[in-house]
Formats: structure tokens, C-alpha cells, sequence
């Protein structure tokens, strides 16, 4: 785990929004650990993607563990960033492009299993209110 990812504390120097950890290129700064911490915020999406992130290198150990047990499920987290550029900016085109990609790193998973598994974070941009769909985010 410690070889995988950097910590960084800094006790002496703490700008507004330092860097705390940096896991396989999920960053988390001082205003998401506030966000983390909080019993009222909402997690945004450097928060959410840091959670997939860790996920899915469980799920890769796991997988290295038992290479050859077929039963294991392929599965992908898609970064909420990519979700938001999913929705605003890719044409049909775009889309098949990732579909495909998707199936190819599935199958490089696990190419016996007939089922696997992508999560796509959503949000409710309507809870967010009526100018929603011009700043991203939403509720999460």
C-alpha cells in the first residue's frame, strides 16, 4: 500500500488546500479531507473518485490473488470526471469509443466471465438547483 501512494504531511506550512495523499493518481487536499469529515457536506468528485480508485486496486489485488478462479467478476469505477464529460461533451461517437475501450479492459480482467460490472457515479443536478446543468457537480 505505502509503495503505491505518497503522503504528504506538512506540519509547518499549511496552505488553504494542500495536497494530503496522492493513491495511483487520486488526489485528496485539505478541502476534501474537510468535506470527508464533515457530517453535513456533500463528498465531491476528487472525494468520490478517491473511493473507486481504492476500490478498484482491492479488487485488482484480489484478482492477481486468485488468477485462476473464473468466478471472479470483471468490474471498472469510472471517474466522476469522465461521467461529467460523458454527458457534456462526447457525441454518439465518442461514446461507442468508450463502450469499446470499457469492454477491452474488462475482458484483459477476466475474458471467461459472461457478466461484469461498471459504476458510473451519478448525481441528482436537479437538487443542486436551477442553475445545475451550467455548474457541474450536483448533490452527488
Amino acid at each position: 500500500f505505502v509503495s503505491t501512494s505518497t503522503v504528504i504531511f506538512d506540519m509547518h506550512h499549511s496552505p488553504e488546500n494542500s495536497l494530503i495523499l496522492n493513491y495511483h493518481d487520486a488526489c485528496i487536499y485539505d478541502s476534501d479531507l474537510q468535506l470527508i469529515e464533515s457530517r453535513t457536506e456533500w463528498l465531491n468528485d476528487s472525494c468520490i473518485n478517491f473511493q473507486l480508485v481504492r476500490l478498484y486496486h482491492q479488487k485488482r489485488n484480489k484478482l492477481r490473488e486468485r488468477m485462476d478462479d473464473e468466478e471472479i467478476r470483471p468490474v471498472i469505477f469510472v471517474d466522476p470526471s469522465v461521467v461529467s464529460y460523458m454527458m457534456h461533451q462526447c457525441d454518439e461517437e465518442d461514446l461507442i469509443d468508450l463502450g469499446n475501450s470499457w469492454r477491452s479492459e474488462l475482458l484483459e480482467q477476466n475474458s471467461s466471465c459472461k457478466e461484469a460490472a461498471v459504476f458510473l457515479p451519478v448525481n441528482d443536478n436537479n437538487a443542486a438547483g436551477t442553475d445545475a446543468f451550467r455548474i457541474p457537480g450536483g448533490g452527488n
